[in-house]
């Protein structure tokens, strides 16, 4: 699945995806990839092993925090981990999927956290424009229609600021490789659709 999902298809960039295109007979020309999924089916009924989150480092947390205490905004995470770990650093009100609407969150109370998985549903239908015209992203997503969504969330009608910022940590050569599939993937999805994407009309600088 790790090689699919970095070197496949840009549509399948999660497990699910690339369990449903298996099961739907996209990969029966691949003999490999269908004996490794053969092998799985045997293994599949075993509960997951236990997992802990071991950090190395929090030097990328430490960094979004004072970036977000002189300039409030969004920071948006992946990992329940990451969460967790703000929550435990402190400076930054955090959002767990399910839990508090955000959008009754005011930036007079601080910046705030949010989840940017799929499924979490900060990323989608949420009102954020108002309160915020900033965000940090913590794991820039290879998929355009997440970073639409996401950037949608402030870059809308009725954000009061002239302009939407985005900070975007792309500091390692997976993330480098994540943002450049996601253009192309904005670009192939603006052709078929006819529908601008918010990735390639903003304008993208380097900084430290």
């Amino acid at each position: 699945m790790r090689h699919i999902i970095r070197y496949g298809p840009r549509e399948l960039d999660t497990a699910s995806l690339v369990r449903r295109a298996v099961m739907d007979g996209g990969f029966k020309h691949d003999v490999e990839t269908m004996e490794a999924w053969a092998g799985w089916l045997k293994q599949r009924h075993k509960p997951e092993p236990p997992t802990e989150a071991v950090w190395l480092s929090t030097y990328l947390l430490e960094d979004v925090l004072e970036r977000v205490q002189k300039n409030p905004g969004i920071v948006w995470y992946h990992q329940r981990a990451i969460a967790e770990k703000l929550e435990e650093l402190g400076g930054v009100d955090v959002y767990y999927s399910g839990g508090r609407n955000p959008e009754e969150a005011t930036a007079d109370d601080g910046p705030i956290a949010l989840s940017a998985a799929p499924r979490s549903g900060h990323t989608q239908g949420k009102n954020l424009q108002v309160e915020w015209g900033r965000n940090y992203i913590l794991s820039p997503s290879s998929n355009a229609t997440l970073w639409e969504q996401l950037l949608g969330r402030t870059h809308r009608p009725g954000q009061p600021r002239d302009t939407v910022e985005a900070v975007v940590y792309t500091h390692t050569d997976p993330l480098k490789d994540a943002v450049s599939r996601a253009k192309a993937d904005a670009q192939a999805k603006q052709e078929r659709e006819g529908q601008r994407q918010k990735l390639l009309y903003a304008d993208w600088h380097l900084t430290d």
